[in-house]
């Protein structure tokens, strides 16, 4: 009579061995899937945006330049006609699971393959020479545990644009926390925003935004949590403009 019930209970310690194992393969599975759909999502949200040249505006293009590139670019991200450029972020729904998806940019110079700017002034001493897209994906894994996909690539400046001159000015926003973001309000056209999200510093753990190739002109800034802009002007020289200034 022992016996059976010894062999009953290995019975059953057996089977639970053999469910938690099944348990833990099923859910492996899952977050693999899970990484290759985040990986599609991520490819398809930065051809797009590299095919709709979605966030190389700089924000004073006229009206009848900015307006179509707007439509497009919420076309190709699905944001449904927003009026934000640049850093935006959407949402999809893959094969069951629900990802975040976020776009930022980052205007590169010619020498950031070699070394990252260590201060604000460093990021504006010279001119961009291409356009950084990062693409985030995010999502829980059973609900719980949160994971992240990235994907970069970067884009050349086009060569025959006017809009690049590299005799216009700029703005310069210092003393950024990371993941603040900061509006360019389009010279032409106020209803249209330029964002970019703070690129954070190798020293000091500040961050800061770069509006270049500006030409003189005022220039109207605010935080993308705020509608209170301030206004900056430019000359042919980068302007230095602090978060603190920004209403917040």
């Amino acid at each position: 009579m022992i016996e059976a019930i010894v062999a009953v209970i290995l019975a059953a310690l057996v089977a639970l061995g053999v469910l938690a194992v099944a348990t833990a393969l099923s859910a492996q599975a899952t977050r693999g899937r899970n990484v290759i759909d985040a990986r599609t999502l991520a490819t398809r949200w930065l051809e797009r945006s590299q095919a709709g040249a979605c966030g190389l505006q700089t924000g004073a293009e006229s009206a009848a330049v900015l307006a179509p590139v707007y439509s497009r670019c919420a076309t190709l991200l699905g944001l449904s006609g927003s009026s934000v450029v640049g850093d935006v972020a959407g949402a999809a729904v893959f094969r069951g699971t629900n990802y975040t998806l976020a776009v930022t940019h980052r205007w590169l110079r010619h020498d950031d393959a070699a070394s990252a700017a260590s201060t604000c002034a460093a990021v504006a001493a010279v001119q961009p020479a291409a356009l950084e897209r990062t693409v985030t994906v995010s999502w829980l894994d059973k609900g719980t545990t949160a994971n992240t996909y990235t994907a970069v690539a970067a884009s050349a400046l086009p060569a025959d644009s006017a809009a690049y001159e590299s005799n216009f000015g700029g703005i310069v926003v210092t003393g950024l926390a990371e993941g603040d973001a900061v509006d360019l309000i389009a010279l032409h056209d106020s209803s249209l925003r330029i964002r970019r999200t703070a690129a954070m510093l190798s020293s000091g753990g500040t961050g800061c935004v770069w509006f270049p190739y500006l030409p003189a002109d005022d220039y109207s800034l605010a935080m993308a949590s705020s509608s209170a802009p301030t206004v900056v002007t430019v000359g042919s020289s980068t302007v230095t403009v602090a978060k603190s200034v920004l209403p917040q």
